[in-house]
């Protein structure tokens, strides 16, 4: 009997012809066995990954919680930066947003960045809320792909998304979040709120550029409590018209129990 070493068997399924409308029913039978499989074997794989991703991050914010009472907050930080990103990276699939990365949008312009005010929704998938954002192209390095917000436009804004939720279900919101690099402030703040709740988020500036904005991944949790919810970011920064928090890479996706 012929054994396919996974990247082989990969390929064989990827050069399977599509079904004939005439296959036999014994045949037929067959191949419902074989997908039948492959689905479960799909299945238990992702389940066996989640799990190990689970016990990860178990693991992960215990040391988090040592390092904080040791007083080794540098320690602690990174540690949760650690667990964001690895939470975004396993939700990525699950993402229920649009346009999560601003990519569909106003486009370019001469100087890196396009001012958008209040109530557009030319962010495809976004509506701007109150006062007005950058939809940021060249201005600066993005977190995720070659678009950013800068969440203070021409003022200060704020900018929404209406999806799909399960009532009752929790779900988690992973973003980059970094300043524009031309701010004067030492930190910047950002509410991001939906269902109902709310939460203000930091960003503290150290080394930040245009090519390295130093952007940190964020990680925030919310129970849906209809089948819409409305996620929302709003710029806290107030002291800077034209400077505030940068925005990139939002991930939603229900938390597996």
């Amino acid at each position: 009997m012929t054994r396919f070493a996974l990247p082989g068997l990969l390929s064989a399924l990827l050069l399977l012809p599509a079904p004939a409308a005439d296959l036999p029913a014994d045949a037929d039978k067959r191949v419902k066995e074989y997908e039948a499989q492959r689905e479960a074997i799909r299945k238990k794989a992702d389940d066996d990954t989640a799990a190990a991703l689970t016990r990860l991050v178990a693991d992960l914010t215990a040391l988090q919680e040592v390092y904080d009472k040791a007083g080794k907050k540098d320690d602690a930080k990174a540690v949760a930066d650690r667990i964001a990103r690895l939470a975004r990276d396993a939700d990525r699939a699950a993402n229920v947003l649009v346009n999560g990365s601003f990519e569909d949008g106003p486009g370019a312009a001469a100087g890196g960045f396009v001012p958008v005010p209040a109530e557009s929704t030319d962010i495809k998938g976004w509506k701007v809320t109150t006062g007005s954002v950058d939809h940021i192209s060249t201005y600066w390095k993005a977190a995720d792909g070659e678009r950013s917000l800068d969440l203070n436009g021409n003022e200060v804004g704020a900018i929404a998304q209406t999806f799909k939720t399960a009532k009752g279900q929790k779900y988690r919101v992973t973003f980059a979040l970094s300043v524009n690099a031309d701010s004067g402030a030492e930190a910047v703040k950002v509410k991001v709120a939906a269902a109902g709740k709310s939460e203000e988020v930091t960003f503290v500036k150290k080394e930040v550029s245009k090519e390295n904005m130093g952007w940190e991944i964020k990680a925030w949790e919310f129970t849906a409590t209809d089948d819409e919810t409305t996620l929302e970011f709003t710029s806290l920064h107030t002291d800077e018209a034209f400077c505030g928090p940068a925005l990139d890479d939002v991930v939603v996706a229900p938390v597996k129990k």
